[in-house]
């Protein structure tokens, strides 16, 4: 299937991390615990799952708990930062995911965990949303301080954090936006 490919590796402290097989709290996913950590060209047998929505490859699971809005902030994760797997550039960056106004989430929302979940019927067996929020890029509309949490509860669940704050139940799932797809389409 074209949607689903598997590709790039969890790094941290330059070793390969394998893909948690129980992406949830109280699961195997790693917790962060202020060790460097990036993805990077895949290494077989570690690599990371992608759905793709429209022009970006979501991973399909969250992969670092217990992390900070404030550190991938500081890392430059939330808003992006070009990378490169296996000689393709990316931007690797959070989704948008609603900033809690009325409206702004749930199904067929114009943000890209909505759309996600509209794309993959919110199929836990595909998304593994249940039982873990995922950090957004957005602050919440009422408080300044708070940053977007989707996930958890249910698939089209909204919630929101102290972007400082670093708990067991809240954790990155990358996205990555393909910089050279209209390079490698030209040069087929």
């Amino acid at each position: 299937m074209n949607n689903i490919r598997k590709f790039g590796t969890l790094m941290l402290h330059g070793m390969p991390m394998p893909e948690p097989e129980k992406p949830f709290y109280r699961g195997d996913m790693i917790g962060y615990n202020g060790t460097d950590f990036e993805i990077g060209d895949t290494v077989e047998g570690k690599e990371l799952t992608w759905l793709k929505v429209g022009g970006l490859w979501v991973c399909d699971r969250n992969i670092l708990m217990g992390i900070s809005w404030d550190t991938l902030n500081k890392k430059g994760y939330v808003f992006g930062k070009e990378i490169t797997i296996d000689g393709k550039k990316f931007k690797l960056r959070c989704l948008t995911g609603s900033d809690g106004s009325r409206g702004s989430c749930r199904k067929g929302c114009n943000n890209e965990w909505d759309r996600f979940m509209d794309e993959y019927g919110e199929n836990n067996d595909l998304t593994h949303y249940d039982d873990m929020y995922t950090w957004c890029q957005e602050s919440d509309c009422d408080y300044s301080a708070y940053r977007s949490l989707r996930g958890y509860c249910s698939a089209r669940n909204y919630g929101s954090s102290y972007a400082t704050l670093a708990d067991t139940y809240i954790a990155f799932r990358p996205a990555l936006e393909e910089l050279n797809h209209d390079q490698e389409n030209t040069e087929k």
